[in-house]
């Protein structure tokens, strides 16, 4: 998978999506990459898998179709994932456009070379956390997820 930084970072991934709601949204809606890890030294496992994301949409978002590409840097790692593997992207906070709140993105470092996210699991998440009884209906039908070679973006469009 050429999108991880750490395998090169080559293509860009292109999410084509449609949401269904009544009204904007609650929450954001992020895909999620779930790695492996190997076993801590000690023979304890880690926690949980190792797990970053890109943000496709906000909450307050009007729901209908979307596509978004993002470049491989784009990637944001949640806070858990310094806490656990040590592991964040280059960039700060305030530096990852739509990362939530102390997120990081950008290029991961040899801190997270341990971490492999070749073949990634996939999960589309609505990230809602309200009060709201019912909870809102939200129906989002992924049209695809593609990745794009960067070095034929870049030929074409010269």
């Amino acid at each position: 998978m050429a999108f991880d930084l750490s395998l090169g970072g080559k293509t860009l991934l292109e999410v084509a999506f449609d949401i269904d709601a009544h009204g904007p949204l609650p929450g954001a809606v992020n895909l999620w990459f779930e790695g492996a890890s190997p076993v801590r030294n000690d023979s304890e496992e880690r926690p949980s898998n190792p797990r970053k994301y890109v943000p496709l949409l906000g909450a307050g978002n009007a729901p209908g179709s979307h596509v978004r590409r993002f470049a491989p840097d784009a990637a944001c790692f949640p806070t858990w994932m310094a806490e656990q593997y040590g592991c964040r992207g280059s960039r700060g906070p305030g530096e990852c456009g739509a990362c939530q709140g102390g997120d990081t993105c950008g290029d991961p470092g040899d801190e997270c070379g341990d971490l492999d996210f070749s073949r990634p699991s996939l999960q589309l998440a609505l990230e809602f956390c309200g009060d709201s009884n019912p909870e809102p209906e939200v129906v989002i039908d992924v049209q695809e997820v593609a990745f794009l070679s960067l070095g034929c973006l870049l030929s074409n469009s010269q």
